[in-house]
C-alpha cells in the first residue's frame, strides 16, 4: 500500500512515506552548514584601539567550546599575552588580563575547531591584526606657542612611577624540584600594564648576570637547578616614553641537596616591619619538626641590602625552639631577613621565608638657583639636593642612592607648570637648566614623591624674577 501526504505548497514540504512490507523509508538527514564568522570588534588592521580593550569575534549563530579551544589565543609579537577566554551565545571573547601595551600591534587567533556548533566548525583558522593607542603624556608638556603664558622655551613630559613585584613558590628547594616565578608590573596607585619584563638572578649575591625569562604584564615561569647553591632573583623593567624604570626586591633561591631525615620548619618574625632610622626592632626565629619545638640548635638570621649578606647573629635554640636578637638600623633602606638552619643529626636544612623590612627617613629637598634675577632668554641652572635627617649624628645626610626622581615645577600667575623630571646622582643632587622668552615672576619648587626608604618632602620656595 502507498499512502502519500501532501501539505500546502506555501509550507513548501513535501512528505513521502513508502511503506513496503512494514519498511519505513526516511529523507536523510540534513548536513551540518559549517561555522562562519561575520564580525570582529575591533576590525581587521584597526589602529589606535584603547588599551583596555576585549575583542569580540561574532558567529554565524551560537557557539560552544571546540576540541581546540585551549589554543585560541592574542599575541604581541611572538609573545602569547595572558588572557581569559570566554563564550556567550554567538559571541566569543577574548579580554586581556593586564593593560595592553601603548602602540604595539597585536595578533588575535581562532583554530578552525577552536569554537563549534554541535559537529559543525569553520572551514579555517581566523586571525585578526590591530594596533593599540600611542602613550599619552602622563606629565604636562609646556609649548610655548601654544601657551603664551607660560614663557617656557624647553619642557618635558614626567614619566609614570612603576613597581615590581617577583614572589617564588618555593625559597628553599631541593636539587631538580621545579620552582615557579611570577612577576607582576604595575604603575603606582593602578593596575597591571603590559610592558616587557625581565627576570634574571646572580649564582650568590652579585657576579655574573643570568637571564631566565622575558614577557610582558604578569610574567610566569617555572625552572629548576641541577646543583644546591644560593640564587638571587631579580625581575626588572626598563622603561619607555610614559613609564619609569623600576627594579623588584631580591628573592633568594637556596637550592639545597636533599636530606635524610626529619624535616624542619623555620619561621621569621618581627616586632616591626617600618621602622624609622635608629628605631629598635626585636626578630624571633623559631625552629621545629612536625610542630614539635627543637632546642639546642644552632640557627642563624641574616638579611641583605643591596645584594651583600649580612649575618645578625648565630645562636642555639631555646627550650621553646627559639632564638632573639634586637636590632637597629643606620641608614634607610630595604633589608630582605631571612633565618636559617643548616641541618644535622636526625634533622633536615630549612630556611625561613623572607621577611621584608623597609627601614624609612624623614627627608629634606633644597632648591637653588644660579640667578634669581636673569635677564630675558639668559639661562639660569637649578640645583636640587635630596638628603635625609640621621638622627644618631642629627644631621641631614646626601642621598647617595642614585635614581631618586626629583620634580621641579613653578607656578605663574597661579597656574602650575611641571617643568622636568630629574634623578639624582651618587651624590643626591639634580640639575636643570631653564631660561625664559618674557619678563615675570616665577616661584620654584622641588618635589620628591618619595618611596619605601625615604619620605616625602618639598622645598622652600624660590622666586625667579625674569627682568
Amino acid at each position: 500500500m502507498q499512502v502519500y501526504k501532501i501539505v500546502p505548497f506555501s509550507v513548501a514540504i513535501l512528505l513521502v512515506t513508502v511503506l513496503f512490507a512494514g519498511v519505513m523509508i526516511a529523507p536523510a538527514a540534513a548536513q551540518s552548514a559549517p561555522l562562519a564568522i561575520t564580525s570582529v570588534d575591533p576590525t581587521n588592521n584597526t589602529v589606535n584601539v584603547p588599551v583596555t580593550k576585549t575583542i569580540n569575534v561574532t558567529f554565524n549563530e551560537a557557539v560552544q567550546q571546540g576540541t581546540n579551544y585551549s589554543n585560541i589565543e592574542l599575541k604581541r609579537g611572538a609573545i602569547k599575552v595572558n588572557t581569559t577566554i570566554s563564550i556567550a551565545g554567538d559571541t566569543l571573547t577574548i579580554k586581556s588580563n593586564a593593560t595592553l601595551a601603548y602602540n604595539t600591534s597585536y595578533t588575535a587567533f581562532i583554530p578552525k575547531d577552536g569554537a563549534k556548533n554541535g559537529t559543525a566548525t569553520a572551514t579555517s583558522d581566523f586571525t585578526s591584526h590591530f594596533t593599540t593607542v600611542a602613550a599619552p603624556n602622563n606629565g604636562s608638556t609646556l609649548n610655548v606657542t601654544a601657551n603664551a603664558k607660560s614663557n617656557v622655551v624647553s619642557a618635558s613630559v614626567t614619566k609614570q612611577p612603576t613597581q615590581l613585584a617577583l614572589t617564588a613558590s618555593n625559597t628553599a628547594p631541593a636539587v631538580n624540584q621545579s620552582v615557579t616565578f611570577k612577576a607582576t608590573l604595575t604603575p603606582v596607585g593602578g593596575s597591571p600594564i603590559s610592558e616587557p619584563i625581565t627576570v634574571w638572578h646572580y649564582i650568590g649575591t652579585s657576579g655574573t648576570k643570568y637571564t631566565d625569562a622575558s614577557g610582558y604584564s604578569t610574567l610566569t615561569f617555572a625552572t629548576n637547578w641541577t646543583t644546591p647553591g644560593v640564587r638571587t632573583y631579580y625581575a626588572s623593567f626598563a622603561g619607555d616614553s610614559a613609564y619609569q624604570a623600576s627594579t623588584s626586591s631580591a628573592v633568594t633561591i637556596n637550592v639545597t641537596t636533599p636530606l635524610s631525615g626529619n624535616p624542619t620548619q623555620l619561621t621569621l618574625t618581627a616586632s616591626n616591619t617600618t621602622p624609622a632610622v635608629n628605631q629598635s626592632v626585636t626578630f624571633n626565629a623559631t625552629l621545629s619538626s612536625s610542630e614539635t619545638a627543637l632546642p639546642s640548635e644552632s640557627v642563624t638570621i641574616y638579611h641583605l641590602l643591596n645584594g651583600v649578606r649580612y649575618n645578625d647573629t648565630t645562636a642555639n635554640t631555646g627550650t621553646t625552639g627559639q632564638i632573639t636578637v634586637t636590632t637597629s638600623f643606620g641608614s634607610p633602606g630595604t633589608r630582605s631577613y631571612y633565618a636559617s638552619f643548616a641541618g644535622g643529626g636526625p634533622y633536615q636544612a630549612s630556611t625561613s621565608s623572607v621577611l621584608t623590612i623597609n627601614v624609612d627617613a624623614q627627608t629634606n629637598v633644597t632648591l637653588t638657583a644660579s640667578n634669581t634675577a636673569p635677564a630675558v632668554n639668559q639661562s639660569v641652572t637649578f640645583t636640587a639636593t635630596l638628603s635625609w635627617w640621621n638622627p644618631a649624628t642629627g644631621k641631614w645626610v646626601a642621598v647617595t642612592t642614585s635614581g631618586e626622581p626629583i620634580q621641579i615645577w613653578h607656578t605663574l600667575n597661579g597656574v602650575r607648570y611641571n617643568d622636568t623630571t630629574i634623578n639624582t646622582n651618587s651624590s643626591g643632587t639634580a640639575t636643570f637648566t631653564q631660561k625664559w622668552t618674557s619678563a615675570g615672576t616665577r616661584s620654584y619648587y622641588a618635589t620628591f614623591a618619595g618611596d619605601t626608604s625615604y619620605n616625602v618632602s618639598t622645598s622652600a620656595v624660590v622666586t625667579i624674577s625674569v627682568h
